[in-house]
């Protein structure tokens, strides 16, 4: 699972960044090339909506946001087909809320209707149906989810990804906000402890989480035992060189636990 934040699907304008975003796409398609199994995560949806409509941010309303992200999530995955298209893989558009992964009946149907679209060689990009689910759009302090970054683990929780990488605009998570362009980021956590300590900083202009919503998913990811990637979607082929590359370039949190599926119904109370 590849989950991608605002700031790395839009540009400080709320332009999609066609070609910033074209190798990335180019390393989804050769995974699925390579017989990986491909489900993105996408935001953007709400400034893309500001785009077409050149509406100024200070002034939107909760319920202005809703038909923002329907204006701008028809217009996100038309950009990702166009995108893969190039690589002749369709994409499917997929809008949930947490209900749908906490009712069992609705989760399968999730289930299924990934497996399906995997199946017919398509890329399953999924995003917060935030016409009939505020959670995203409103303060990450009242349990939002961070610009889709909890939302993203919680998927990848129920589904059993393997890898869960979230990419945004910093090299990975730093153990205090870096103050000069030459620091490097942590490159392993082993223990959840050390998330805790992190000084997670500002939240970005375009993004709702910031550092903290990614140490909650990679905290969630983790306890449910899938490896997780914190890394810089601005770097050329970034997906290829954390797959493939001897220096793996972002902050890699190691599993630390395997929770029941019981266990893991604990996030969506």
């Amino acid at each position: 699972m590849i989950k991608l934040g605002s700031s790395t699907v839009i540009d400080s304008k709320n332009g999609f960044r066609t070609d910033e975003l074209r190798p990335l796409v180019a390393d989804l398609a050769q995974c699925r090339q390579n017989g990986i199994e491909v489900i993105l995560v996408s935001s953007g949806a709400i400034g893309l909506g500001r785009n077409r409509i050149q509406e100024k941010p200070q002034l939107t309303s909760l319920a202005r946001k809703q038909a923002l992200a329907s204006i701008g999530q028809a217009a996100l995955i038309n950009h990702y087909s166009s995108l893969f298209q190039e690589h002749n893989i369709h994409v499917g558009q997929i809008l949930i809320t947490t209900g749908d992964l906490a009712q069992r009946n609705q989760y399968i149907n999730l289930r299924n209707s990934l497996n399906e679209l995997i199946a017919l060689n398509a890329i399953p990009i999924i995003n917060e149906n935030d016409c009939t689910s505020t959670s995203e759009l409103e303060s990450t302090k009242d349990r939002g989810f961070g610009d889709n970054d909890v939302l993203a683990a919680l998927v990848a929780a129920k589904l059993n990804v393997d890898i869960f990488i979230i990419l945004t605009t910093v090299d990975g998570l730093y153990s205090s906000p870096p103050t000069h362009p030459s620091e490097l980021p942590i490159n392993e956590v082993r223990d959840l402890k050390d998330l805790s300590k992190i000084n997670v900083g500002e939240v970005s202009e375009l993004g709702r989480g910031g550092a903290a919503s990614k140490i909650e998913a990679a905290s969630i990811a983790s306890k449910c035992g899938i490896y997780t990637v914190i890394a810089n979607g601005n770097i050329p082929h970034i997906v290829d060189k954390i797959l493939n590359s001897d220096n793996k370039p972002g902050t890699h949190v190691f599993p630390s636990g395997h929770l029941s599926a019981k266990k893991k119904m604990d996030w969506f109370q």
